[in-house]
């Protein structure tokens, strides 16, 4: 937007929630696994669900000596042209307080044997704090990242999300790795602006003025605005830890 003008939109769609929401898929087609083990990895607070729930705010928080681990996900998409993707938002992370980097993969075998990254060199685009590093995405700052890149058209039924320490696989993170939701889709730029009359409002609900027996007046509030995200306030980027406790750098409202 500029000037609060509504210029040409671009729709970010996530196929993981939408497929769990209408039983196309189930929480058993997607897993968390260490690179180590090979076993499962149970978040030391969170469930692993919660990733996939679109609010970044309910997180996952993985041990720092987990090492590292990756999400694999089965679209159940045997079509090329219906496994489709385009971009990876993973937002409400604290992947520069934990040293945490990741990378994208895609193949039509669930082992990985001829894996695409996406991330390679050249092969995506930054758009949210996505700052590459030879096949790795290595955030600058806590809060969110998102990435695009070009339609994968085949080879594309499996994706698998690495996330290792900057040191490399053997190492520990800098500290627990939190992770508050995982988006993974298409996005899709329409062709031209909207031809509305659109108005900006920010609206404070929540709150209700209440008169006491003796006559006195108070504010009972239920709602004030989002809530904080595991590193920082929503939508925001920062490479301080905690940011969410400075409440004057809310956004508040909706």
């Amino acid at each position: 937007m500029t000037y609060n003008r509504v210029l040409t939109p671009r729709a970010y769609m996530d196929r993981l929630s939408f497929d769990l929401a209408n039983g196309w898929r189930t929480i058993s087609n997607y897993s968390i696994t260490s690179l180590d083990t090979g076993s499962a990895v149970t978040p030391s607070s969170g469930s692993f669900e919660d990733l996939f729930d679109l609010r970044p705010s309910n997180y996952i928080t993985v041990a720092a000596n987990t090492e590292t681990f990756y999400i694999d996900i089965n679209t159940g998409a045997s079509s090329d042209t219906t496994a489709e993707a385009n971009f990876l938002a993973i937002l409400g992370h604290n992947f520069d307080d934990a040293t945490a980097r990741f990378k994208i993969l895609h193949d039509d075998a669930s082992d990985f044997g001829s894996a695409t990254t996406v991330t390679a060199s050249g092969g995506h685009t930054d758009v949210i704090n996505g700052d590459a590093s030879g096949d790795w995405i290595d955030p600058a700052a806590n809060g969110w990242t998102l990435v695009t890149w070009a339609n994968n058209n085949t080879d594309n039924q499996y994706y698998r999300i690495y996330i290792e320490d900057d040191n490399g696989a053997a190492s520990d993170f800098a500290e627990a790795v939190q992770i508050g939701a995982i988006m993974l889709g298409e996005y899709i730029d329409f062709p031209h602006s909207p031809d509305l009359n659109l108005g900006f409002d920010i609206d404070y609900d929540g709150t209700n003025i209440v008169t006491s027996a003796g006559g006195n007046t108070f504010a009972n509030t239920s709602y004030l605005g989002s809530p904080a995200w595991a590193a920082t306030n929503p939508w925001v980027l920062t490479a301080e830890a905690g940011a969410e406790v400075y409440k004057m750098a809310r956004h508040y409202g909706r």
